[in-house]
């Protein structure tokens, strides 16, 4: 499943050409897209994606659901066995961590993710990430097949999914981080501070 804003950048396109890579082995596949569709870039996104499946004759290995209020997102997301978030290596995407990789954790699920910082960032060496090294619909496909071949351990790793954000990433942990980082720079800030004053700065 991916859920979120439809963007180029953010290859949800070349996840559905992985998928059809594999719909002659895995027949029951589905790749689920959730969210808002009504942009320009979205509308042309799914398009793309609608037509590759008519080509193909693999409707029913697509299934686009419209935005939903953001309290129903979980019930949503529960329905999938892994998420997917594979972003080309642009610099916006190099420095952000994307919030929906903390909402399919948090559900308890594992995800296909690029090989990059901000990913790592949050996922280290854990299970619960299947990556990639670039985005090519070989590579996704290989992810998915390997998470398909694996799919009776999937449910096993809910609590390490949980636990992942559980420990580092709600916004009481971050408050803590933050507090602490915060906290190391302000007395060297002062002592600056004196150093400059005590050198006639």
């Amino acid at each position: 499943m991916y859920h979120g804003s439809l963007f180029w950048g953010r290859a949800v396109h070349k996840v559905f050409e992985a998928v059809l890579l594999l719909i002659d082995k895995h027949r029951d596949i589905v790749f689920v897209v959730m969210g808002d569709n009504s942009t320009g870039e979205s509308i042309s996104i799914k398009s793309h994606m609608q037509k590759m499946a008519n080509s193909k004759q693999a409707e029913k290995h697509l299934l686009f659901i419209n935005m939903v209020p953001h309290q129903m997102v979980p019930e949503y997301l529960s329905i999938a066995d892994i998420g997917v978030s594979v972003y080309y290596e642009l610099l916006c995407y190099k420095t952000s961590s994307p919030l929906k990789i903390l909402e399919y954790l948090a559900i308890g699920k594992p995800v296909i993710v690029t090989d990059m910082e901000a990913h790592r960032y949050i996922l280290g060496d854990s299970m619960s990430a299947y990556y990639i090294k670039d985005v090519s619909e070989n590579n996704i496909a290989e992810a998915i097949n390997m998470a398909y071949s694996e799919r009776d351990k999937l449910s096993q790793l809910t609590e390490e999914c949980r636990n992942m954000v559980v420990d580092k990433f709600t916004w009481e942990s971050q408050a803590r981080i933050l507090n602490s980082y915060l906290l190391h720079l302000l007395p060297h800030h002062i002592d600056n501070q004196f150093k400059c004053i005590w050198n006639g700065s």
